[in-house]
């Protein structure tokens, strides 16, 4: 989605609303949020926190505060480079829209929380750690100042806000100063707060915040200044719980961790407002927070041609995916396996990059062990050790630093051609450092932290009431369970008219004719109801003659299956049977690009289904081949309550159900254009930008399927060895076939027929080069891996494996 000037939008970005009516200044400035299935028109964010929908032609992107160290970022005219430093300044008003300042730094400014979810801290013990949650205070007027209370651990279930924003949750406080406030649970929040000054009465039900304070946070732990050491002692991390003073903010979490327009904020330095400084000296007056109402972004790049350039205005560039962009300097890793080779015991090769073909998708490396320079596909390599922007700790100190000395953690600035990078500390120092002093620190999304973190949290808590659920339901569960996945497959799989649909070759695992107590007969009714609505296809049509669906309960290999015994041992044995009962693997087919392929996940209904989601998991075999399923086993799905969504695509215990997560795997995450499901990219449909990425994601896409078979075939998930076999054996010769006619015509991934022949959309452009380099590495090792298990047909194309080696 473009705006009027041709530019391209993206999500948080800072647009100006050429037909606003607003007379303040800064009035007509509005934050994307959203963007509507017309593609035409957006969901943007106002300066006063109001929701409105504007036609994208009737706005300009004007800034890009979202933009950070390490980011990749194309210009006008396709050239990739990455973020070296980003420079930002905000302007600033009151709540009635007078300017208070503008040209201010964001190091002079604060959020209403001292600290943001995702934010990385350190204690003076030495460890680095993650906010994923912020605990406040909040102080309560009443009568105009003649009572005041204080909520603790206020959150937006105590207390309701009467004038409502859509601020981002992620920086911004449910509460500010000024917000009027009324009891959200019956009048027992102010009688029960601590009464600062007067005392509580019946009548005060409604107040203004004077004041928000951070009390404390929890922390995920993530690395430890001493990670070098012996001692047992300095490894354990501290507790989750700390106090706000004892931790020292390092730097943001993520992109979604910046400044935009209507955030609430105060100085730091309260001496630059002198109603600020009135306020410290007095914690009952009301403390004035300010507004948001413009940011300007500048950038410094280091192009991929080696070339650096500053102080670039960040709307004149545009984010794009990192995924298999190099520059020169980085060190990576050849992930190049001869046929026949384990990838879990392949000795990979690091080299330093040269020089970087867009066009071809081929880098010239300096390989280590050989000492010359080799050209290699994009797709076989990896990023080794530190890039721009990535967070990492010495391993080594001579000196046991104490207090909140940051001097072992930094940020990684500058990539020189050597085997040092630049490193800027937490103390402000920058210094160049050997990759073997220093550890990176593996990121991951916020969401994906909160969602391991709330699984353990959610285990815990439920120990000792499980198992009890667990034998009412386990039987009901389970036909429930196998019902749906008739439904889903005779919805989804059989629209193409091609599938045969057999028997289920594994039922519900109740051998016993003894009825638990509080069930009935219904999930047989359920069964057969479904099965009276399963589409009738051609029997001797065999090219997808497989089970319709298989469910296999308590696998060995299950996600899900031993984490109950390593939260609470005391209840080993009954919680891990609910555990088990409660787990399910199924699979499911791709989409036109992938349709060969297999996609296993792993299912579990908590404890606390319907009013929270099944958890799934995805055998990723640290493989992410799409943006919905990464490389973790993380399933990113609004439905799933893994990423963010509207009301309506979350999870409701009320409407949603089993079948639409099922549904919504099959049909929206196996999608045939996948790069358009990353966060943010479905604007780029029907752009230059989106027809200049969707080839090389596509491309890596259809390598890493390929070897998602390779792995599935040397390890099948437990239940399912048999049909991943038989799979293969019918549909190996058709992924051969479409391999060949990629390596041979150069055609476009994703427009073969189903029999692997071209079409008219084939020749629109080509295949790239180092597309083929990978293709033919991986169409060697496939034959063989087919004609190992039986494979029907792929003898013939044991010719072309000699010939395949030349690309």
């Amino acid at each position: 989605m473009e705006d009027a000037t041709g530019q391209l939008i993206c999500y948080h970005d800072l647009v100006m609303l050429m037909n606003s009516k607003s007379t303040a200044r800064h009035g007509d400035r509005a934050r994307v949020l959203r963007f509507l299935p017309d593609r035409r028109k957006l969901v943007v964010q106002r300066v006063d926190g109001v929701w409105t929908t504007e036609a994208a032609r009737d706005m300009a992107v004007v800034d890009r505060s979202f933009l950070r160290l390490g980011r990749v970022v194309a210009n006008g005219s396709g050239q990739v480079g990455v973020v070296m430093s980003t420079a930002t300044t905000l302007a600033l008003s009151d709540e009635d829209g007078v300017v208070v300042a503008n040209g201010v730094p964001t190091a002079e400014v604060r959020w209403v929380r001292e600290l943001c979810l995702g934010d990385y801290v350190v204690v003076a013990s030495g460890w680095l750690g993650r906010v994923f949650k912020v605990i406040v205070d909040v102080d309560v007027l009443f009568d105009g100042g003649a009572a005041v209370c204080r909520v603790m651990h206020a959150d937006s279930k105590q207390m309701r806000t009467l004038q409502k924003d859509c601020l981002n949750r992620r920086t911004n406080s449910c509460f500010y100063p000024g917000q009027r406030v009324v009891d959200g649970i019956g009048g027992d929040v102010f009688c029960s707060a601590l009464w600062l000054k007067g005392y509580y009465k019946p009548s005060y039900v409604e107040g203004t915040v004077s004041k928000v304070h951070t009390a404390a946070v929890l922390v995920h732990w993530v690395a430890s200044s001493l990670s070098w050491s012996t001692s047992p002692h300095v490894k354990k991390p501290p507790p989750a719980h700390q106090l706000i003073d004892n931790v020292t903010f390092f730097c943001p979490g993520d992109e979604l961790s910046s400044w935009s327009v209507g955030d609430r904020c105060f100085f730091r330095n309260t001496c630059s407002s002198t109603t600020n400084n009135a306020v410290g000296n007095n914690p009952l007056l009301l403390e004035r927070a300010m507004r948001v109402t413009n940011t300007h972004t500048t950038v410094d790049v280091a192009w991929q041609d080696g070339s650096c350039q500053r102080g670039i205005p960040s709307a004149s560039l545009t984010p794009t995916l990192a995924m298999h962009w190099f520059f020169p300097g980085q060190r990576v890793v050849v992930n190049h396996a001869p046929a026949g080779a384990d990838d879990d015991n392949n000795v990979h090769r690091v080299g330093v990059v040269r020089s970087f073909s867009c066009e071809d998708r081929t880098v010239r490396v300096a390989v280590e062990e050989c000492a010359t320079e080799m050209e290699f596909s994009a797709y076989d390599l990896e990023s080794h050790d530190a890039f721009y922007g990535n967070i990492i700790v010495r391993h080594r100190q001579p000196i046991l630093y104490g207090g909140y000395n940051l001097s072992w953690v930094g940020k990684v600035v500058d990539l020189p051609c050597d085997d040092d990078v630049r490193v800027k500390w937490g103390d402000g120092t920058t210094s160049k450092v050997s990759l073997d002093e220093i550890a990176v620190v593996k990121h991951t999304y916020v969401a994906q932290m909160l969602q391991e973190i709330g699984h353990r949290e959610a285990t815990s808590s439920a120990a000792n009431t499980l198992y009890s659920a667990t034998v009412r339901m386990t039987k009901w569960v389970g036909a429930f369970v196998q019902a749906v996945f008739r439904l889903v497959t005779s919805k989804v799989l059989a629209q193409d008219g091609r599938y045969h649909l057999e028997p289920a070759i594994a039922e519900a695992s109740s051998s016993s004719d003894d009825k638990v107590a509080g069930t009935d007969d219904k999930e047989e009714e359920t069964s057969d109801v479904v099965e009276e609505r399963m589409p009738k296809t051609d029997a001797n049509n065999d090219i997808f003659n497989f089970p319709q669906f298989d469910v296999v309960q308590s696998p060995s290999d299950h996600h899900y299956l031993d984490t109950k015994e390593l939260q609470a041992p005391s209840t080993c044995e009954h919680s891990r049977t609910a555990w088990t009962c409660f787990g399910w693997q199924w699979w499911a087919l791709g989409g036109r690009r992938t349709m060969t392929a297999l996609f296993f996940f792993d299912l579990h209904l908590p404890p606390s289904y319907p009013d929270s989601p099944p958890q799934v998991s995805y055998h990723s075999f640290g493989l992410r081949v799409n943006p919905n399923l990464l490389d973790s086993g993380m399933v990113c799905l609004s439905l799933l309550n893994t990423m963010s969504g509207n009301s309506t695509e979350l999870w409701s215990p009320d409407s949603s159900t089993l079948l639409q997560v099922l549904v919504s795997i099959q049909g929206l995450v196996l999608t045939a254009r996948p790069y358009y499901n990353e966060y943010g990219y479905a604007a780029h449909v029907d752009t230059p930008v989106g027809h200049r990425n969707e080839l090389p994601y596509s491309e890596n896409a259809y390598l890493l399927t390929l070897q998602t078979m390779l792995h599935l075939l040397r390890r099948p998930p437990s239940g399912f060895e048999d049909l991943v076999r038989d799979h293969f054996r019918r549909r190996g010769r058709h992924v051969l076939r479409a391999c060949e006619a990629y390596l041979k015509g150069g055609c476009l991934v994703g427009t073969l027929d189903t029999e692997a022949k071209a079409t008219e959309a084939s020749s629109v452009r080509p295949s790239s080069a180092g597309f083929h380099l990978a293709l033919a590495n991986l169409f060697s090792r496939l034959v063989e891996a087919f004609i190992n298990i039986g494979a029907q047909g792929c003898e013939q194309f044991n010719r072309l494996r000699v010939s395949a080696s030349h690309y």
